[in-house]
């Protein structure tokens, strides 16, 4: 029976999730998402990835709604000719005068393969956006399945029910379900990834997905090497060197994909390069990253889904009994950590912590893991009206205009962080951007 009543409320939260865009969109396309949707159309319509032509038309081009942008189209891509300097797209840059270079994507060109490839078969009854928002559906919907069947080893039943349920309501995959970024597939991958490695099999393939998970954004490097320390410690040498092997022919086949696309098969997005010419401008010290990935009004962790703490306290608790990190506390702590460095927390126009999504999943984990062993009647309605205010504010952004949600924090959040800000409690931020 227990059973019966979970599977039918999947199948109303896999409903509800599917009829979200089908209402809501099309709507206002922000940060990144028109850029991975020229490059997808590129793809699918020209089969190349010659990005010239497709941002010339794109105000012909009403599939991909560019006539309610939030802001000024640029382009976001590099010029590349075999045996010369790549130049990258900047408004002032005289295209006319880069007579024989092609202008690629600057944005993960492992993604754009794999999304192009995904929508294809969808592209003639849907659109390429249409159909590449129900692929981030799909890898959406099977990122939540994966997560209850892990959570499931680690909770109670109807624990890892709930924790299913507060992962799709409660955070913001239910927001990101319903755009074309990258970060849904990169929480698939990180959750495949981790389902099989502690199935105590398939580590190559473990390997593989966490070396496309790096091909995609270089930070998620830090995965593997957090699995593979895993491994070591617990003196697995066989499954460490599968592990590697899989990790390693990811890499191959990006540095050949690289060298085809960009005539370099060490070329990093600028954006996830710490090698680039001028990455220094884009990385910050880290207390002030990590002030910004978890208490900014904007885009912080906590202010958006301010449930989550209590799998902080989890993980403060574990670590104080145990003396010790365990791989499920390490893995979000490290990405929040390497994603610290990075000022771009601040950057684009999306939607809370786009950036550290990957790392909800086993945040959630840890918080219904806190559930568990709470026994006061007190601090349980505590956690679920908290867990109630996080759904709220995630349906807001569903629900709210987009320029409302890409911009502005939940309810009374600005108010209090404008008070702290004005005592030099924390770093100043502009509140009006």
């Amino acid at each position: 029976m227990q059973k019966r009543i979970f599977n039918f409320l999947i199948i109303i939260t896999l409903s509800v999730i599917f009829v979200t865009p089908l209402f809501f969109r099309p709507k206002i396309l922000t940060g990144d998402e028109p850029h991975y949707l020229i490059a997808i159309q590129s793809v699918i319509n020209d089969h190349d990835l010659n990005l010239t032509n497709n941002y010339k038309s794109i105000t012909e081009n009403e599939e991909i709604y560019f006539k309610d942008l939030l802001t000024v189209l640029d382009h976001h891509s590099v010029f590349v000719k075999k045996n010369a300097e790549t130049i990258r797209w900047w408004f002032n840059l005289d295209t006319d005068k880069l007579v024989g270079y092609k202008e690629r994507p600057e944005h993960s060109v492992i993604f754009i393969l794999l999304y192009s490839l995904f929508t294809f078969p969808l592209a003639p009854f849907f659109g390429i956006a249409l159909g590449s928002l129900l692929i981030s559906h799909l890898f959406a919907v099977i990122s939540f399945l994966l997560f209850y069947l892990i959570a499931k080893k680690y909770l109670k039943v109807k624990i890892a029910q709930a924790a299913t349920i507060f992962l799709i309501f409660g955070t913001s995959f239910w927001f990101y379900a319903n755009t074309v970024y990258s970060e849904i597939f990169l929480a698939f991958l990180l959750l495949l990834s981790f389902y099989l490695y502690s199935k105590n099999k398939w580590y190559f393939l473990s390997g593989f997905l966490i070396g496309l998970a790096a091909s995609i954004k270089i930070p998620f490097t830090l995965l593997f090497m957090i699995f593979i320390q895993d491994l070591i410690k617990k003196k697995r040498i066989i499954q460490s060197i599968l592990l590697a092997s899989g990790f390693i022919s990811m890499l191959f086949l990006f540095f050949l994909v690289n060298y085809v696309i960009y005539y370099d098969p060490i070329f990093f997005p600028v954006t996830g390069n710490p090698l680039h010419p001028i990455a220094g401008d884009l990385y910050s010290q880290p207390w002030i990253g990590m002030w910004g990935l978890l208490l900014s009004y904007r885009n912080g962790l906590i202010i958006f889904t301010p449930l989550l703490v209590f799998g902080v306290l989890q993980s403060i608790s574990s670590f104080l009994k145990h003396r010790r990190l365990n791989i499920m506390m390490t893995i979000p702590l490290g990405i929040i950590f390497v994603f610290s460095f990075w000022f771009y927390w601040n950057g684009g126009y999306s939607f809370s912590y786009r950036l550290i999504l990957p790392a909800v999943p086993f945040l959630a984990l840890l918080t219904f893991q806190y559930l568990e062993n709470i026994k006061q009647k007190l601090l349980r309605f505590i956690f679920y009206a908290i867990c109630s205010y996080s759904v709220l504010i995630q349906a807001t952004s569903v629900i709210l205009p987009t320029k409302l949600t890409t911009s502005q924090p939940p309810f009374i959040n600005k108010y209090i962080l404008q008070i702290l800000q004005k005592r030099d409690f924390l770093p100043y931020h502009n509140l009006n951007e």
